[in-house]
């Protein structure tokens, strides 16, 4: 009863509004009365700091407490604690093991999160194989960023033969879930003709949902789409908006693109003073084609005093 009523007040469940201070008490008094059920709810009323004051070493104490009961929810906090540092020294080889009881368990995110240690060799030896075996496990019962992670091993032929269809299958099934990241690789695979027939119009669809959720990989691949009118009637002032919107999240080849809008006049008003910052900044983080850009400008003196020694300087 008490650790139910914890929960009712964490989570603001059935009418309750949520008040960690209250569920902090009822936890704290499940405690007294033995009910273990308690302890992950404390461990994560510290760890967050909802409550009570935030205390990674006390956040680790309860999630013990609760691992040693069996909790996989509390085994896979175990793993992010020691992943990450907090409440105890960083170890990867603990965290890897925390993720395989929990997995074993059946809790989805630690198999994700193993997979991703298998694939990245981080506290285990890395195996593709049995990276894959993990992702598939979580991805056969619904997790999105499992079934994306196993079609980009079917992408890449990672611990799996190369399989483009198998590919797109999977991404599809964690776009349709509404994930991002496989909404955009979902939408290059229709862009590119692979693994699935060859359909622009398709592709926008699936960058689109994937650009509304502020994703700049996406935001981009729309703004090329409304740039060169592929999949979608051709609209430079759509362009603008999006190539802007996955600039301002840092996207370079963004930030280029609407460099070259501002310097062409296309779909904006024509402004070498911004054309020049925009790809200043992307030189800056290395893009050949902004530093060659720089050059031209100061090679032709667009929006600033003809230099050919500083043009050539960019040149090299």
């Amino acid at each position: 009863m008490y650790k139910g009523f914890g929960d009712l007040y964490y989570w603001g469940r059935d009418g309750m509004r949520k008040n960690y201070q209250k569920a902090f008490w009822w936890y704290e008094k499940a405690f007294q009365y033995f009910h273990s059920e308690c302890y992950s709810g404390l461990g994560r009323c510290y760890y967050y700091g909802r409550g009570v004051r935030k205390d990674y070493k006390q956040a680790v104490y309860w999630y013990e407490k609760a691992a040693g009961q069996g909790s996989c929810i509390a085994l896979y906090n175990l793993a992010l604690l020691h992943d990450e540092g907090k409440g105890v020294p960083q170890d990867f080889n603990k965290a890897a093991m925390y993720y395989q009881r929990s997995a074993q368990l059946g809790y989805l995110s630690s198999m994700v999160n193993l997979g991703a240690l298998y694939e990245e060799g981080t506290g285990v030896e890395q195996d593709y194989a049995q990276a894959v075996f993990w992702y598939r496990k979580a991805a056969e019962q619904g997790e999105p960023l499992a079934q994306t992670n196993l079609a980009m091993c079917y992408d890449g032929g990672k611990g799996v033969e190369q399989d483009d269809i198998k590919a797109a299958f999977w991404y599809r099934q964690a776009a349709e879930q509404g994930y991002y990241k496989a909404q955009a690789l979902l939408g290059e695979c229709y862009d590119n003709g692979k693994g699935v027939e060859h359909n622009p119009e398709l592709a926008v669809t699936w960058f689109s949902r994937a650009a509304e959720q502020d994703y700049a990989v996406a935001q981009y691949c729309l703004a090329l789409c409304y740039d060169y009118g592929d999949g979608v009637e051709q609209d430079h002032e759509q362009a603008v908006f999006w190539y802007r919107k996955a600039a301002n999240q840092g996207h370079i080849d963004a930030i280029h693109n609407l460099a070259l809008c501002y310097q062409e006049g296309v779909g904006v008003k024509q402004d070498y003073g911004k054309a020049l910052k925009l790809l200043s900044q992307a030189a800056e983080a290395g893009l050949v084609s902004s530093i060659y850009a720089l050059g031209v400008f100061y090679m032709d003196g667009l929006g600033v005093k003809k230099d050919p020694v500083k043009a050539v300087m960019y040149f090299r």
